[in-house]
Formats: C-alpha cells, structure tokens, sequence
C-alpha cells in the first residue's frame, strides 16, 4: 500500500513533468508581451490628425461654387473651427451654411437665404463629433482654378487642450463649372 504523503521532491517532479513551470513562464512571458503589443498599438492609431475634412459635394448654382463638407474631430476634446476659406480666395467671399439634416445630400438654394443655418465662427465641434456645411463661393475665374479645375479649401481650428496659434487642415477639391 501506497503512503498518501508526497516528498517534496515528488511533488516537484509531478510539477515538472506536468508542465506547471513551463505554463508559469508562459504565464508571465505572454503578460509583457502583451503590455509591450498594448503599448505599441496605442501608439501606432494614436491619431496624429485631429480634424478631418470629408467632401461629400460639388456643385455650380446660380453663378456659385457650392461645396458640401463634413468636419470630424478625432480629437479626444473639443475642437474648434475658427475658419474655413480657399486657397487664393477671399475669406470675406466665402459662406457656410449648416447642413439641414431633413435635405439629405440634395438641398436648393433656400437654405443660402436663412441666417439661421449661417456658421458663426468659432464653431466648436465636440469630441468625436461632425461639422456638416454647404460652402458657397462666388464663381472663381482666376486663370490658375481654371485650368486645375480646383484648389485647396482650408480651415483653420483650435483644441480646447492646447495653447498657440490655430492649426489648419486642407483637402484638394474639385470645382464645378455648370
């Protein structure tokens, strides 16, 4: 008959041959490895932009250039707009008009006639939200535009969490002629 009390010795083989040191180490090793990938993620879509400029339209009514944009933060604070204009334009020319979310991506030239849709600027756009406007520019005749069919539209913005001079954001865009 077999004695129920184990050696110490014993009871380290049964370990050994068990695994159990071997499933420790893996134990530990796979916990740093996984705080270093952790880590290394974080960083990697750790956004480097804060703002987003999406173009969803482009159009020419009524002798304007009509851009449809939508502004997103990926910032974890707010952000705020503190100007949108084109390269080479006047800012003083430029009007941006909230977009109505009952029009969809079609709209008339009514919402241009309502002071209430006008964007006062700044404009803050809390975190993780969206800024969507209609653009509406006087028909641009400079012989550059022309030839490209297009130029920059910029903005200018400000994080709440951050002191200086506003940052800006640009995005090629494509104007329309009829």
């Amino acid at each position: 008959m077999m004695s129920e009390s184990k050696s110490d010795d014993e009871r380290v083989q049964e370990v050994r041959n068990d695994g159990g040191l071997l499933t420790g180490a893996v134990l530990v090793g796979g916990t740093r490895l996984l705080y270093e990938a952790g880590k290394d993620l974080y960083s990697r879509f750790k956004p480097e932009k804060k703002l987003f400029i999406q173009l969803l339209d482009s159009k020419y009514l009524d002798k304007h250039h009509v851009i449809t944009a939508r502004f997103a933060s990926a910032h974890i604070h707010g952000i705020y707009i503190e100007s949108v204009f084109v390269k080479n334009g006047q800012p003083k020319d430029i009007k941006c008009f909230r977009k109505n979310p009952s029009e969809g991506f079609s709209f008339s030239m009514d919402v241009f006639d309502s002071e209430q849709w006008a964007v006062s600027y700044p404009y803050l756009i809390p975190p993780s939200g969206t800024l969507d406007v209609h653009i509406k520019l006087p028909e641009q005749t400079e012989s550059k535009i022309t030839k490209d069919n297009g130029t920059d539209l910029v903005c200018t913005f400000s994080l709440i969490d951050k002191l200086g001079d506003p940052e800006t954001a640009s995005i090629p865009i494509r104007l329309r002629w009829a």
